[in-house]
């Protein structure tokens, strides 16, 4: 009955917070989680940053897709894959101009952004709906990062909805930039890289392909 309850309030709205369903049901946030983990297990909901959403139709078009065929990242421009991005998701900024602008275009939606750039934080920050997280670490000024990696413990609770990785000199990043890379691309359900067409080689494509990005933003 707990379950059927959360799926019919998830139905009705977009998203819910873990405290949220808590005070609701009246059982504790570990009690909430592990419902929500079964329930995302079933294929019936998402679990984001602190609650849960809906699983959107587009989404489980595109697994269908996916399974059945060999998909090459379909291309587009920075404002339609803007338009991917939904109330209640999480989403990774990479560290790039496009990222800056994405953030932006997002600042007023409720979101949860993991980023290691600082420009990124310093659109975002002064935003009230939307939580920034960073990675840590140490901060370089000549690249406006920040290189720390995510957590595991954190990784094992938090499922990434959309990440946006900037592949320019993909090859010269600092291996604690690359694994960061590696660990978001596992974590994240919808892909999207950042690359202009000199850019794209076929180096990269080989690295990057077998996290099967969905678009390429060019």
């Amino acid at each position: 009955m707990r379950r059927q309850h959360i799926v019919k309030v998830l139905s009705v709205l977009s998203f819910v917070r873990v405290r949220e369903f808590a005070d609701r049901l009246g059982v504790s946030e570990v009690t909430v989680r592990k419902d929500l983990s079964a329930l995302e297990a079933e294929g019936k909901i998402v679990r984001t940053w602190g609650g849960a959403r809906m699983l959107k139709d587009e989404e489980i078009l595109l697994a269908v897709d996916l399974a059945l065929h060999e998909m090459e990242p379909r291309r587009v421009p920075l404002d339609s894959a803007a338009g991917l991005i939904t109330e209640g998701d999480v989403i990774y900024l990479d560290h790039d101009d496009r990222c800056v602008l994405l953030a932006r275009m997002v600042k007023n939606m409720e979101l949860d952004v993991i980023t290691p750039s600082f420009k990124v934080m310093e659109e975002l920050v002064p935003s009230l709906p939307v939580r920034v997280h960073t990675p840590g670490g140490s901060y370089s000024r000549e690249n406006g990062t920040f290189d720390g990696v995510i957590p595991e413990h954190l990784l094992d609770s938090v499922e990434i909805d959309i990440c946006f990785i900037n592949i320019s000199g993909f090859h010269q990043r600092s291996s604690k930039e690359r694994h960061l890379i590696e660990q978001v691309l596992q974590r994240s359900k919808k892909r999207i890289l950042l690359a202009r067409e000199d850019e794209f080689s076929a180096k990269v494509h080989e690295t990057l392909n077998k996290y099967r990005p969905e678009y390429l933003v060019m």
